[in-house]
């Protein structure tokens, strides 16, 4: 199933208060003794999230803890907030429904099998209201997105003030080479593409030119991988790009990724993301379970700024690998056998929360360009509120239904 798992490894979390004089707070005050945490997982060796007073984050490191505690802590302790040990991040095993990437025509299948799903939420009926995305801007905080794909290319916002790979930072905004996306993977070039941001960033804004419609044609995307091809990550990684979308102007951020959390460093970027009134919309996971029974994050957050997505089928039921929840999860969307864009001039089929999400999304931003006077809450209520409920039974979601972007738009426009 198709979603990214975000094995967040932790040693363990400490919270610093303001005034280190008044607080006797030292550098080894810091550090809790690992067999206080109770996550049973690994770290990132050396490697560490730091949150300052001042809201930034930042990843540091250190040849040892003691040197770390020694060269760094004791040195900047009073402006330190919390710290962190960095996690690893990993993918779900992806399923491939069609078990090859090979491009799909038309005669593969049939144009309704291939856009179900934005059938199934009417989302032709609002684009010939000409409500399509325009000047949205979307944050793809996922693994690599093509930007030369045919359906993407004219869908990604350039960064006209960077002058691409000249190894430069020319708009001085502190990222080198930020011209069609930024890579926070840490690794240098791709010579293996996953599919999954690519198949992600087509269901929210692929142009209308070919085979695939994006629900937001006219949206513009900001890519910021932060999971490698090997499908690892950092969780420092995955909070700066976030915090680098947002500072490109994104309203909205897709996030299809998820799994177990131990520490509150995720739950404060959100918060502080969604201060600003940018909406994250998350993939509730794939692991057919209860949220509240069996929490996953970020999906269990309860932040006023995130959408948490469940995966609906085309026979309009939940599918049985998608996670729920009546508190948690907010509504069900497309999230089984979605065609879309992969690397390569190519399409595929996936499945998972990671596809149901950028519906939402997409959803989003259509919904923002249309109405730009309404807030960020306006937008979140009326998708919640307009869901359909198919007779006879419900979704395990908080609205009971399934995303139907036509009647949200009517509901913003009544």
């Amino acid at each position: 199933m198709d979603v990214v798992r975000l094995v967040f490894l932790i040693a363990s979390t400490i919270y610093l208060i303001s005034c280190a004089q008044e607080s006797g707070k030292t550098a080894d005050s810091v550090f809790v003794e690992k067999s206080s945490n109770p996550c049973n997982s690994k770290t990132i060796e050396n490697q560490y999230i730091v949150s300052w007073e001042d809201g930034t984050f930042s990843t540091e490191s250190g040849l040892s803890k003691e040197d770390f505690k020694k060269e760094f802590v004791e040195k900047n302790l009073s402006q330190i907030k919390k710290i962190h040990y960095d996690q690893r991040v990993q993918f779900y095993s992806q399923e491939d429904i069609h078990g090859t990437s090979e491009p799909l025509t038309p005669t593969n299948t049939t144009t309704v099998d291939q856009t179900w799903g934005q059938t199934m939420i009417q989302a032709d009926s609002v684009w010939q209201k000409n409500a399509t995305g325009t000047s949205v801007i979307v944050g793809v905080v996922d693994s690599y997105v093509d930007v030369t794909h045919s359906q993407l290319k004219n869908q990604i916002l350039i960064n006209t003030k960077e002058i691409p790979d000249n190894g430069k930072d020319d708009d001085g905004n502190g990222y080198v080479d930020d011209y069609s996306s930024m890579n926070f993977t840490g690794v240098a070039s791709y010579t293996i593409q996953n599919e999954h941001g690519t198949h992600v960033a087509g269901i929210i804004a692929s142009d209308h030119s070919g085979i695939m419609k994006g629900v937001a044609p006219n949206a513009k995307i900001v890519a910021a991988p932060f999971i490698s091809n090997d499908g690892s990550g950092s969780l420092s990684d995955a909070i700066n790009a976030m915090n680098y979308v947002v500072s490109r102007g994104a309203k909205v951020i897709n996030a299809s990724w998820g799994g177990s959390v131990c520490v509150a460093t995720l739950k404060d970027a959100f918060d502080e993301i969604s201060a600003k009134g940018v909406l994250v919309v998350v993939a509730a996971g794939n692991d057919g379970n209860n949220l509240d029974e069996k929490p996953s994050y970020p999906a269990a957050f309860s932040i006023a700024g995130q959408i948490t997505v469940g995966a609906s089928n085309a026979n309009d039921y939940m599918t049985s690998f998608s996670n729920s929840s009546f508190n948690l999860v907010h509504l069900a969307a497309p999230g089984d056998s979605i065609m879309s864009t992969t690397p390569g001039e190519k399409y595929n089929y996936l499945k998972g929360t990671s596809m149901a999400a950028p519906f939402v999304t997409g959803a989003v931003a259509v919904l923002m360009s249309a109405f730009p006077k309404a807030t960020s809450t306006q937008i979140k209520e009326a998708l919640i509120n307009s869901v359909d409920i198919t007779p006879n039974h419900e979704f395990r979601v908080a609205s009971r239904g399934r995303l139907n972007l036509l009647k949200a738009y009517n509901y913003l426009n009544h």
